[in-house]
C-alpha cells in the first residue's frame, strides 16, 4: 500500500518535473507542455478544490476564453499557465468578467516553482476588474506548484482501507 508520504512524494516529483520542462519550452518559444499541464493538474485540482466535475475546457470547445479547467456545479473556472506576468492575469480576469460564463470563482495555476508575489494595488486592480462577477482572491486564487504541495498536504485524506 503507498503511504501518504510516498504519494505525496510522486505528485512533487511530477510536478517538479513539469515545471522544469514548461520553462525550458517556453525558453525555446514552445508552448506544447502547457496543454500537458492542464492534464496533469486536473486531478490533482479536484481533489485540492472538492471539484469532482472540473473538465477541460477543450473538451467542451475549442480555444474556450479565459480559463482552461472548469466545473459547471461549483462555478469554478481555473487559468492554468507558465506565464507569470501580471498583465497576462489581468487579461484573464478581463476577459471572464466580459463574457457570459457562469463562473463563481476564479482560480489561477501557474506552472511554477514558486508562486510570484505582487504588491497590493495589482491584486486590488485584479479583484476590481471581476466587476463582481466572481470571487478572486489574489493571495489565496494565484498559486504556483510551492502553493499547490501545501494545499494538498492540508486536504483532509480518506481514511485507508485494511
Amino acid at each position: 500500500m503507498t503511504s501518504l508520504h510516498d504519494t505525496l512524494s510522486d505528485i512533487s516529483t511530477s510536478l517538479a518535473t513539469l515545471v522544469l520542462q514548461v520553462r525550458a519550452e517556453s525558453l525555446a518559444g514552445l508552448g506544447s507542455r502547457n496543454k500537458v499541464a492542464e492534464h496533469v493538474l486536473l486531478p490533482v485540482l479536484r481533489r485540492i478544490y472538492q471539484a469532482p466535475g472540473l473538465v477541460n475546457t477543450n473538451a467542451l470547445e475549442a480555444n474556450f476564453p479565459g480559463i482552461d479547467l472548469y466545473d459547471k456545479s461549483s462555478g469554478l473556472g481555473v487559468q492554468i499557465t507558465s506565464d507569470t506576468t501580471a498583465s497576462k492575469i489581468t487579461r484573464t480576469v478581463e476577459t471572464l468578467a466580459a463574457g457570459d460564463l457562469p463562473l463563481k470563482r476564479l482560480v489561477i495555476a501557474l506552472v511554477t516553482d514558486t508562486t510570484s508575489r505582487r504588491n497590493r494595488k495589482t491584486q486590488d486592480k485584479w479583484k476590481a476588474a471581476t466587476l463582481k462577477r466572481f470571487e478572486f482572491d489574489p493571495p489565496a486564487d494565484v498559486l504556483g506548484v510551492d502553493r499547490l504541495l501545501g494545499r494538498i498536504q492540508l486536504r483532509p485524506q480518506p481514511p485507508e482501507s485494511e
